[in-house]
């Protein structure tokens, strides 16, 4: 009886894996792109603005990590991506889009300031208001901010576009009523 369970997980476990590496398999082949115009241009060359703006967006890396921290902004909802301050590191190549925070206006103003390393590929790191239209792009080689005014009760996204880009973006949010 004990044989059978333990053969029972080992199946279970050997399953899983290999659905995993199929998943992982099939989001490579499907999202990977490889960086088209070189080292010294950093612009995206495949993705276009329907790609980051798209409701339904996806990407691909192997080791990515993600840590918010700090207060949320909705008070009823509970999004992973909802911190004052969150931090996406790509070690490895990133491509497609990818979210790194989203923001309910709980105040007049709010001001995003966003760091970005980049060592890697192409990128674009763009604020994304409710009708997910892209009202700022950030600077990818030095710290840049932007201000949105009347933005209470408004949502907004910040995301990443990725052409095999390896990156470390913090953004950071601050709320004024001014």
């Amino acid at each position: 009886m004990m044989k059978k369970t333990i053969l029972s997980i080992l199946i279970g476990l050997c399953a899983a894996c290999f659905l995993c590496s199929c998943a992982l398999l099939s989001s490579k082949l499907k999202v990977e792109t490889e960086d088209l115009n070189g080292e010294e241009d950093y612009s995206l060359a495949v993705l276009t603005e329907d790609d980051i703006c798209a409701e339904d967006h996806d990407s691909y890396c192997v080791v990515y990590g993600f840590s918010p921290s700090g207060e949320k902004s909705f008070s009823e909802e509970d999004y992973w991506h909802d911190a004052d301050i969150t931090k996406a590191n790509a070690v490895t190549p990133l491509s497609g889009v990818a979210l790194v925070q989203v923001t309910y206006g709980k105040e007049d103003t709010v001001t995003f300031t966003v760091e970005c390393t980049r060592t890697k590929g192409n990128m674009r790191i763009v604020l994304l208001d409710e009708n997910l239209a892209i009202i700022h792009d950030f600077s990818i080689t030095e710290t840049s901010s932007y201000t949105v005014h009347h933005a209470k009760g408004k949502e907004f996204e910040i995301r990443v576009a990725g052409e095999s880009a390896e990156f470390t973006v913090t953004v950071e949010r601050e709320f004024s009523s001014e």
